[in-house]
């Protein structure tokens, strides 16, 4: 855990804006193994308007866990066409020897991580192209 916070305190994202449903983002880009292993951890909270973007190479399954994280997140996976293939709402913060593993339904390419509560309010829902 420890080598993972270290990582986490050295790690530099990439910013981009992006737009989902007209509501305005500022995206952190994970679009290295490096920062796709980091992530979100440690992070004391994501404001409204800020969202982590995961861009993979290949498309997966892509499975995403919540250890060393310190808020819940709405876990949005996106195939090729950044079409929705699967929603996990209010993912919470892994405790203990809890190593809980999400996983879409549906081979993704792009993984969204937004503010719990995030995806219903701006209303999206599986099937629909979202514009990242």
């Amino acid at each position: 855990m420890c080598v993972m916070y270290l990582l986490s305190k050295m790690t530099k994202f990439k910013t981009r804006k992006i737009s989902i449903n007209n509501r305005g983002f500022t995206a952190y880009i994970a679009d290295t193994p490096l920062k796709q292993a980091v992530g979100l951890m440690f992070r004391a909270k994501l404001r409204k308007n800020e969202c982590m973007v995961f861009a993979f190479r290949t498309a997966q399954k892509y499975g995403i866990w919540m250890r060393n994280m310190n808020f819940p997140i709405d876990i949005i996976w996106l195939d090729g066409q950044k079409r929705v293939v699967y929603i996990k709402h209010n993912a919470k913060p892994a405790r203990g020897l809890d190593f809980t593993t999400h996983r879409p339904s549906a081979i993704a390419r792009y993984v969204l991580e937004l503010p719990s509560g995030t995806a219903k309010n701006i209303k999206i829902n599986t099937g629909q192209r979202v514009s990242v």
